[in-house]
């Protein structure tokens, strides 16, 4: 009986300093409510994207004697298109999209807690004068933030390595961390807002779109190649996937240009 009485005492104890400390539970609460909705705020929307090619082969050739062989065999299999699925994956023919689209830099405008990336109009261009031995090949970005006395010009390259100084025009050499630059407004700059250049080694740039796309069958015997890319800027993947098909139509017609004249 005494047991018992001990046991309701010790509980109502624990309750009554639990009770006394509640705010603390509502402020743990409350951060993690605020954190939720800051991570919401920062992060973009993804938009997916696809393009698709049909390929088109000769009834008798290779391919169709391999399959027919693999059908045989109880197995199945497309290797034409697989080979050309390599080919559209291969490094060289993004290089050529991404260069022919002009996608070495990406530019983006802040809008709230998020940076929105620009495609066809970025309001920055920077011409790189001199870069220090360091920024040749470390990624490093540019931020611009128009000012009443003219621009206040960030640089940052990982935590540490960070820079500003202010300038009256953009248009002159600017010394800064990263080396010498010239920044070209390609727009009349919002004051209200910040604008940001990002700044990488071409096989860095190169290695990020690849992350980007997926490129496969669209059916495991299917002659159809689906290019797929998922991120915030819908209307640039949809150019880069374009862009990489037709890089991909130029080569097919330069090797059959090169094939017919060995043949002639």
């Amino acid at each position: 009986m005494e047991q018992n009485r001990n046991n309701e005492i010790d509980v109502r104890k624990i309750v009554r300093i639990e009770s006394e400390k509640w705010w603390w539970f509502a402020i743990g609460v409350g951060v993690c409510m605020l954190l939720g909705i800051a991570y919401y705020l920062r992060k973009s929307p993804q938009w997916t994207t696809d393009a698709s090619i049909v390929l088109r082969q000769k009834e008798g050739g290779l391919a169709d004697q391999i399959g027919g062989g693999l059908s045989m065999l109880g197995l199945s299999g497309n290797t034409a298109a697989e080979d050309e699925v390599v080919v559209l994956s291969s490094r060289g023919l993004l290089t050529q999209s991404i260069d022919a689209l002009n996608l070495w830099e990406a530019t983006s405008v802040k809008d709230g807690l998020r940076w929105a990336g620009e495609f066809r109009n970025p309001a920055l261009t920077v011409d790189y004068i001199q870069l220090e031995e360091y920024y040749d090949v470390h990624p490093f970005c540019i931020k611009v933030k128009p000012t009443r006395k003219g621009y206040k010009v960030s640089t940052k390259s990982g935590f540490f390595r960070r820079s500003s100084t202010r300038v009256t025009t953009l248009d002159e050499p600017i010394k800064t961390k990263v080396g010498t630059i010239r920044i070209h407004a390609n727009r009349p700059l919002s004051s209200d807002t910040t604008y940001r250049v990002d700044h990488k080694r071409h096989e860095l740039v190169v290695a990020g779109y690849q992350k980007l796309i997926t490129i496969a069958l669209h059916k495991k015997e299917s002659n159809i190649i689906t290019l797929t890319m998922k991120s915030p800027m819908p209307e640039r993947d949809k150019a880069l996937l374009h862009q990489i098909i037709e890089q991909y139509n130029l080569t097919q017609e330069r090797l059959s240009e090169r094939i017919g004249k060995t043949r002639a």
